[in-house]
């Protein structure tokens, strides 16, 4: 992930907001414009600052872009600031515009997002690390096909790589958390690296896969850390990603996985293909989409959406009984729209992309 020394919000005594809305979408007054203006900075529920910064498209270079989806930090509720997401003129990448400057995005990763990350925080219903199911890590398993050298980049505490070290596989893990990171080395004897990929000094050629397994989407130069990755592999390696699909009408329109300001770029299956290209990925590109309701599915967002309704209004800070009711009802019949969910994953704009790409 992309957090820096300045995390502040990480410490045990430290307060934050809790999630703040029902649902994923900024509710604007009539009158107030659909997108903010650019915003050189970000006022913080605790008083503190947090710099911007509005910056070209990475792919093209281009400064022209227009504002397309207006979001906010549902999720944990740190500021009220409304985010801007942009696609480029150009070349159509998607990304957040302002954006928090990378010494001071720390400040959007509060403990809570941590602890996840730690094994003691999860269960055997509920692991921390990434989710990491037995059945995900048997598919991530599968996607990594032959090799000797693996390494997992946001790995947390290493669960992912201890799986792998059980198949035979030399590991090595990079993950921005100290904390998680320690826990791996200490608790799986997996060596984790704290620093980001590009500052971690890993030899050339030195790999078989490289995967970034939702942690591709937080950093701030997602084309050098793909460019590290080529150099990292052997010929013949491959690079495995799984990443939020913003071609899906669930991450578009529905705002499932989009987590401002914490995930900076949004991918489609063209804009992902341009930047493998342009860090030197020559090979064979492949996408595989995925339904399931934890995985970005149109039934799966609608259901998480009727949850959230239901419990704001049960506590009182909806619309009463009638809230209630929708909310119920959203979540009890959002299985009438799986067909919908199947769908959109045999057109490839499920709401989850795995793709895994080869050097020639």
């Amino acid at each position: 992930m992309q957090p820096t020394a300045e995390r502040q919000s990480r410490k045990g005594d430290d307060k934050y907001a809790g999630r703040t809305k029902a649902v994923p979408f900024v509710r604007r007054i009539p009158g107030q414009p659909r997108f903010p203006p650019p915003a050189t900075e970000v006022v913080l529920a605790d008083g503190s600052i947090a710099r911007t910064e509005s910056v070209p498209c990475v792919l093209c270079g281009s400064a022209a872009s227009d504002p397309i989806v207006a979001v906010q930090d549902w999720r944990y509720g740190l500021t009220d600031a409304v985010f801007r997401i942009v696609r480029c003129a150009s070349c159509g990448l998607c990304w957040l515009n302002p954006r928090p400057v990378s010494s001071d995005i720390g400040r959007f990763y509060p403990s809570p997002y941590y602890d996840r990350r730690l094994p003691e925080s999860g269960g055997p219903d509920r692991p921390a690390a990434h989710g990491l199911r037995p059945e995900a890590m048997t598919e991530r398993a599968a996607l990594c096909g032959e090799g000797e050298r693996i390494l997992d980049v946001g790995c947390a505490d290493g669960g992912f790589l201890e799986h792998m070290r059980g198949l035979g596989w030399d590991v090595q893990g990079v993950e921005m958390s100290p904390e998680a990171a320690a826990s791996g080395r200490s608790q799986r004897g997996i060596p984790i690296i704290d620093k980001p990929l590009i500052q971690a000094g890993l030899p050339r050629e030195h790999f078989d896969v490289v995967t970034f397994w939702a942690s591709l989407e937080h950093v701030h130069d997602p084309v050098a850390y793909l460019a590290e990755a080529r150099r990292l592999l052997r010929s013949g390696g491959r690079v495995v990603i799984l990443i939020q699909n913003f071609a899906s009408p669930t991450v578009r329109h529905l705002h499932w996985g989009l987590d401002p300001p914490r995930h900076l770029y949004h991918f489609t299956p063209r804009t992902m293909t341009v930047a493998l290209r342009r860090a030197g990925f020559a090979g064979r590109i492949a996408f595989k989409a995925r339904t399931g309701v934890l995985d970005g599915s149109l039934h799966g967002q609608l259901a998480k959406i009727g949850r959230r309704i239901y419990r704001l209004n049960r506590r009182g800070g909806g619309s009463g009984g009638l809230g209630t009711a929708a909310g119920w009802s959203l979540a009890r019949f959002s299985r009438l729209a799986a067909p919908f969910s199947w769908l959109l994953t045999a057109m490839g704009r499920n709401g989850v992309m795995i793709v895994t790409a080869r050097v020639s």
